[in-house]
């Protein structure tokens, strides 16, 4: 919050905001904790809607039409295909409401979600992997969308960098090897400075390149949601 603050006082506008801030506390071979969960759910979804919000009357301002990069994971869009009919249509039920219902609404969803998957209750859910991380992301999709629609005057996009080398692999112990942060990042240079972003936006992008793939042949490409 004082960050914001701080670049409201010194800057006339904003032309791009990048949220990138994410932690995993999942462990596989330990049960969900409520605890971790509600940590992950406030550092992955509440703090792009907080630091988006803050930042919006800078982004308003912005000459040529501002541009929000959320940077998510494809966790999230198979978290949403593991989740029953049921709770997908309670989803799309609650984004499609007035906006900050909607925001309310999909917040007490992916708690609820997360409750059923602790007590076991959540035939569905139970079988998805790291699931605070993966419904933070969803939750994270969904408000992109949300946004999106919101502010049609600006390019609100969401990206997954894929399996990347950064804090979140630290204890990480399969033989899965994940690419250079630069690599998965490139997605969200791609998005804001060439082509393939050029006229999206609510949309969903991937960096699909291979580890140890150089920068200059780094591919990525549009995904459903």
């Amino acid at each position: 919050r004082e960050a914001t603050r701080e670049v409201c006082r010194h800057a006339p506008h904003l032309d791009i905001l990048v949220n990138n801030a994410g932690i995993l506390l999942d462990r596989d071979d330990v049960p969900l904790d409520a605890a971790a969960a509600e940590t992950t759910l406030a550092t992955n979804l509440d703090g792009p809607i907080e630091v988006t919000e803050a930042l919006l009357p800078l982004l308003s301002r912005s000459p040529a039409g501002a541009s929000i990069v959320n940077v998510s994971s494809g966790m999230g869009s198979r978290a949403l295909a593991m989740l029953s009919e049921q709770h997908r249509a309670a989803l799309a039920e609650s984004i499609a409401a007035a906006w900050k219902p909607a925001l309310k609404r999909l917040r007490f969803r992916l708690q609820e979600l997360l409750a059923e998957i602790a007590h076991g209750e959540n035939e569905h859910g139970n079988c998805i992997p790291s699931p605070a991380y993966s419904l933070s992301k969803l939750g994270l999709n969904c408000y992109t969308q949300m946004l999106s629609r919101r502010l049609p005057q600006m390019r609100v996009n969401a990206v997954s960098p894929e399996f990347t080398n950064t804090g979140m692999c630290n204890g990480y112990t399969s033989e899965r090897v994940p690419k250079d942060a630069a690599l998965g990042a490139s997605v969200v240079v791609k998005v804001l400075w060439s082509e393939l972003g050029e006229g999206y936006t609510g949309a969903f992008f991937k960096e699909a390149s291979k580890p140890g793939t150089p920068i200059s042949d780094a591919v990525a490409r549009k995904e459903p949601w």
